[in-house]
């Protein structure tokens, strides 16, 4: 099955894609994960805040909300233009990257859209729930997206880019990113 999911994402990344596709693409893409996703994960966090009951400092929710969504958001979007202009890509599977991209946010980390994912699920849970709820929601977005990125994309871009990939892999952090050298 992961194998099959792989090939076929392969198969559907090396086809061509129209500017217009490209952006059509990344406005449901984007839709769904900067507000569908979210809007469920509120919900279902909230359920899991019944039984959670922790005293959050009213101080604590405004730094999480001032500082969290605007850093997830500038991840986000600087990743995203990074896919664009360098790797030919978009920030959805069905525009794989024509180039492998290491540089701007893909230099701190491998995963920098995942990183600026949780941190903006962190803030927007915050902001419309509580801290409890925001960490939710960035837990439940760090499971499912280290799942992804273990079970399909790595072996996807391995497949598309080999030992250039392996290389980077080893050399760069999967999400804390990397901010001093050796």
């Amino acid at each position: 099955m992961k194998n099959y999911l792989v090939k076929k994402l392969i198969e559907l990344g090396k086809q061509k894609s129209s500017p217009m596709y490209k952006i059509s693409a990344t406005i449901v893409g984007g839709t769904f994960f900067a507000a569908i996703l979210p809007f469920f994960l509120i919900k279902l966090g909230n359920f899991v805040g019944q039984f959670i009951t922790i005293k959050w400092p009213p101080v604590v929710g405004q730094l999480i909300v001032w500082l969290a969504i605007p850093l997830g958001l500038f991840f986000l979007i600087w990743t995203i233009t990074f896919q664009w202009k360098i790797g030919k890509a978009g920030p959805s599977h069905f525009i794989s990257a024509q180039k492998l991209v290491i540089s701007g946010p893909y230099k701190l980390c491998r995963n920098p859209m995942q990183l600026g994912g949780i941190l903006y699920y962190l803030g927007v849970g915050t902001f419309f729930a509580s801290p409890t709820v925001g960490i939710f929601c960035a837990l439940v977005n760090y499971i499912l997206g280290k799942t992804y990125h273990k079970l399909v994309e790595e072996k996807e871009l391995e497949a598309l880019f080999g030992d250039e990939y392996r290389k980077y892999k080893k050399e760069t952090p999967f999400l804390i990113p990397k901010l001093w050298k050796k």
